[in-house]
């Protein structure tokens, strides 16, 4: 009998022991759990934030170099946007003034049928030099005197224009797509190669004259100044359309 109490005292204590280290590790499997899902958290937290930084300095590193090239492209369009413009405008002044000097039927004012008075205010006014109005007003055949002198005023003043023209065109090509920079060209080639033309039949009074650059001047150049204003008016929509954008 007494061993039985022994035992039963034996069993009683270990099953309390049970419970106890029951309890424990149901505690400790407890802070486990609700530590190790804050540590977890925190860690996922650190890692979202960190690569979310990186992902920030990569966007970064790409935006600098993508908004340095937004902002080239934005300058170049805006300076053909300005160069094509003024470059019509020099081509039209070259090409009308060209397009006089050499059409074939020129008007002069007739001097030699003119009143004194009105000779002497036309010749006190015309563009001629000094020494050249001395010498219309003593001239036998003052329209004929004006008229030769005259063209080589107005040579000069047109090949200026030309001139003015070609160097345009030549700095500003680079910024001009590549069809309107040829037709800029042609047309530019055309313009001087008809004034050499005409500059040669009045220095060494070509008997008949040669006409063939005016000829080319004036069935090429219509043809090509119309397709370049169409080409340009084109170009300068979608520029436009671009910089609202």
């Amino acid at each position: 009998m007494q061993i039985w109490s022994n035992v039963q005292a034996l069993l009683a204590l270990l099953g309390g022991g049970v419970v106890v280290i029951g309890a424990i590790v149901a505690a400790a499997y407890g802070l486990v759990k609700i530590f190790g899902e804050k540590w977890l958290d925190s860690r996922f937290a650190e890692r979202r934030e960190a690569l979310k930084h990186e992902q920030q300095k990569e966007l970064e590193a790409l935006r600098i170099p993508y908004a340095r090239l937004v902002d080239r492209a934005t300058k170049l369009n805006q300076r053909e946007f300005d160069a094509i413009p003024e470059a019509w405008s020099r081509l039209c002044d070259a090409y009308e003034r060209t397009r006089s000097l050499v059409a074939l039927l020129q008007q002069h004012p007739d001097i030699d049928n003119m009143t004194s008075e009105h000779r002497d205010e036309f010749i006190g006014r015309c563009k001629l030099e000094e020494w050249e109005k001395t010498e219309l007003t003593s001239a036998k055949n003052k329209t004929d005197y004006y008229r030769k002198r005259n063209f080589w005023h107005e040579y000069v003043q047109t090949q200026e224009y030309a001139r003015e023209l070609y160097m345009y065109v030549r700095k500003n090509s680079i910024l001009m797509p590549i069809d309107i920079r040829k037709q800029f060209q042609k047309l530019d080639q055309l313009i001087r190669t008809a004034l050499i033309e005409q500059e040669h039949n009045h220095q060494y009074d070509y008997a008949p004259q040669k006409f063939e650059e005016r000829e080319k001047f004036m069935k090429e150049g219509e043809t090509i100044m119309t397709n370049l204003e169409k080409a340009i008016e084109q170009r300068l929509a979608s520029l436009t359309e671009a910089k609202s954008l």
